[in-house]
């Protein structure tokens, strides 16, 4: 904390609320950084859900239908946070947030089950920017 005295001459509250913009800025820096690697944790934990549920899908077929070959299953961080994703022939989702993504690379037999329109929902917002974004209060 930076008290300031109230006897204090303008130097030297000068002084002192120039450190107190340097805490700030320390705090800031910390909070940033500390929600990035919870970021990057949730995404390894999403990623890791993604693949045991798959692997237990496939397992689940018979042995000539369980070619893993052109199945990809990752994360990323990005500068707005971060990606995980699945791409492959047996690959299908109904994409959990906005669905930005999802409407840029659709799946071919999307149409086929009956899974939410992209961006849609009672949580989906949008932006004054025009992205979408969703929310979600709990108790």
């Amino acid at each position: 904390m930076v008290k300031i005295p109230t006897t204090s001459s303008n130097a030297d509250i000068k002084k002192a609320l120039r450190q107190a913009k340097r805490r700030l800025k320390l705090f800031t820096n910390e909070i940033s950084a500390t929600s990035k690697v919870i970021n990057k944790q949730v995404a390894e934990e999403v990623e890791n859900e993604i693949r045991v549920n798959y692997d237990n899908f496939v397992n689940s077929l018979p042995h000539d239908h369980q070619d893993r070959s052109d199945t990809m299953i990752n994360s990323y961080q990005t500068d707005r946070g971060c990606v995980v994703f699945a791409r492959g022939s047996q690959v299908l989702y109904d994409e959990f947030g906005t669905g930005d993504m999802g409407m840029l690379f659709p799946h071919p037999d999307k149409s086929k089950y009956s899974l939410k329109p992209y961006n849609s929902g009672k949580h989906i917002k949008l932006s004054k920017d025009g992205s979408h974004y969703w929310v979600y209060y709990s108790n």
